[in-house]
């Protein structure tokens, strides 16, 4: 049986939230509310949890966002979503939330349905398969 992550669809958003925990080398970590973004290629962190944590930016980059192309911090970390572990290389933020983007999302299955009108989000990591 795969697990699922399952994220009901908030209202109050008008998106699909669940929590992130970001950890450090040392193993210390912050759990936060996370964003899933298919619209982001990169997941990225709030810039206070990534000083909190002590991150180390590995390079900068050019992030085109909303308000358009900003430079940003890019770190190495690894995120935990329902018990699975992930290394990514996020970005930081100046949102109070974490996004999860296609970086992450693409290691997996992702299925939102609708069932009388109560949008639901199941995403399962798929196991890469051996060459």
């Amino acid at each position: 049986m795969i697990d699922m992550i399952i994220i009901p669809f908030d209202i109050k958003t008008q998106s699909f939230r669940s929590k992130v925990r970001i950890y450090n080398s040392y193993l210390n970590y912050v759990e936060i509310d996370c964003l899933w973004d298919t619209g982001a290629s990169r997941s990225s962190i709030p810039e206070y949890y990534a000083q909190l944590l002590m991150l180390k930016a590995i390079c900068t980059s050019i992030v085109d966002g909303n308000n358009g192309k900003t430079m940003s911090s890019v770190y190495m970390t690894t995120f935990e979503l329902d018990s699975k572990f992930v290394q990514v290389h996020p970005t930081s933020n100046s949102l109070d939330f974490a996004l999860i983007g296609m970086d992450i999302i693409s290691k997996g299955k992702m299925v939102i349905t609708n069932d009388n009108g109560k949008l639901t989000m199941y995403f399962a990591f798929v196991e890469e398969a051996e060459v």
